[in-house]
């Protein structure tokens, strides 16, 4: 539900909206289910098992700090224990998942099982100095770029049914991301001895995947304010006008009516994606912006894909 709606910006071009609204977790659990158990995750190498473990271990910590799905869990943490020991990357979970007998042992209502996988590369690049006056055109140094996934099921015990699945990829570039806000995520510098070590990269994945698995399940309250997107389009510029002035439908309107003209106007698509979250219409939402996005690389389009589909924690 929207809670309340602002405009600000001049009207048009480069109008800036805001609002924001209350949202429940992408995931509902049944009321009986209380207690969550967290079992190891399944990896095919050392570093993948090592990986999955320190997942499951902020998965069970994160959780016991915070309330989920509008209350406070009881968790419980299952180490050693690898249900899925049969399941490789991409595959469906066993009808023969021992879930019930695990959840009864554990005295859980449900079971969080799944599989991780890890990778880390380093390698020596050329990069161009930070606008320095003198010295040497390109300097070489360390890039350090790593990626985890992990794919996580919670199974409810007393019936092996499927309550969340979720597949969580996380990235690190110690050359691409200059501005993210965790310790592992410092760039090189040009000149700089090296990049985070690979424990840092590795913890700093584990616990953002942790994170969104459990931000999946949690009621939010997001606050947006967003700068449109400009275009040549006339039915756009209208659009611009009614949606600085705060009406929304009206806006959205406007720029269907550009995209039945020109249906690879991104601006439209992200604007109307916009509207679409304004008005509570998150799955039409995620859909303009996803279109946007194959248009053009732009970060405003992805984070407004990701935020519809409650994938953002804001």
């Amino acid at each position: 539900m929207v809670l309340a709606v602002l405009a600000g910006g001049c009207a048009g071009r480069g109008a800036v909206v805001s609002f924001q609204y209350d949202r429940p977790g992408r995931f509902q659990l049944p009321a009986t289910v209380g207690r969550v158990a967290f079992a190891d995750l399944v990896g095919t190498t050392d570093r993948d098992k090592a990986w999955g473990r320190s997942v499951s271990d902020k998965l069970a910590g994160l959780a016991t700090a915070e309330p989920l799905d509008g209350r406070r869990w009881e968790v419980v943490r299952l180490a050693g224990v690898q249900p899925l020991n049969e399941v490789r990357k991409g595959q469906s979970m066993p009808a023969s998942l021992p879930v019930e007998s695990l959840g009864k042992g554990a005295q859980a209502d449900a079971l969080v099982v799944g599989w991780a996988n890890v990778m880390v590369r380093d390698e020596q690049v050329a990069v161009a100095p930070s606008a320095l006056p003198i010295g040497p055109a390109r300097l070489t140094v360390l890039r350090r770029y790593a990626a985890g996934t992990v794919e996580l099921h919670m199974v409810e015990t007393a019936s092996s049914k499927v309550l969340a699945s979720l597949r969580i990829t996380e990235q690190f570039d110690s050359l691409a991301n200059p501005k993210a806000p965790s310790a592992a995520s410092r760039p090189a510098e040009p000149g700089a001895a090296e990049p985070a070590s690979v424990d840092e990269v590795l913890n700093d994945l584990a616990e953002r995947a942790a994170g969104q698995f459990l931000v999946a399940f949690s009621p939010r309250h997001v606050t947006v304010s967003q700068e449109l997107k400009v275009s040549t389009s006339n039915r756009v510029q209208a659009g611009n006008r009614a949606a600085a002035g705060g009406e929304y439908a009206k806006a959205l309107r406007r720029y269907e009516d550009a995209l039945g003209a020109h249906p690879l106007d991104d601006a439209a698509l992200f604007n109307a994606a916009l509207m679409c979250e304004a008005l509570g219409r998150f799955d039409e939402a995620a859909k303009y912006a996803d279109r946007a996005a194959v248009l053009k690389s732009d970060k405003d389009y992805v984070r407004l894909g990701q935020r519809a589909r409650g994938e953002l924690p804001e």
